[in-house]
C-alpha cells in the first residue's frame, strides 16, 4: 500500500510533469551523452500551449522533432517550459541534462 511519504518521494524525483490531459508522453529516450528527448502526442482538437514543468537536472529546453531534430530554442521560467503544439499532433522537446 502506497503512503502519502512515497507519493512525496516521486514527485520530488520526477523528471518533468504535465498539466493537460490531453497529452501524452509516447516516448523517452536519450539520442546522445548528456541529452534527454521527451516526445509527446496531443490529442487537443485545437493548438495549444503545454506547459511542462521539468526537474532542475533539465536545462536549455528545444522544440524538436520526435528524432531529435532541433528546431528552436525553449524558454526555461521558474522550471517550466511553454512547448507549442498544433492540434493532433506529435513534438519533442529536447533538453540537456545538467
Amino acid at each position: 500500500m502506497a503512503t502519502g511519504g512515497a507519493n512525496k518521494l516521486f514527485a520530488e524525483d520526477s523528471l518533468f510533469s504535465i498539466d493537460d490531459k490531453r497529452v501524452r508522453v509516447i516516448g523517452l529516450t536519450s539520442p546522445s551523452k548528456g541529452q534527454l528527448l521527451l516526445r509527446l502526442q496531443s490529442f487537443a482538437e485545437e493548438k495549444i500551449s503545454l506547459k511542462l514543468r521539468v526537474n532542475l537536472k533539465l536545462s536549455q529546453p528545444v522544440l524538436a522533432t520526435i528524432l531529435g531534430e532541433e528546431l528552436k530554442g525553449l524558454e526555461l521560467d521558474n522550471a517550466v517550459v511553454e512547448v507549442p503544439i498544433d492540434k493532433i499532433s506529435v513534438t519533442g522537446v529536447l533538453f540537456k541534462l545538467k
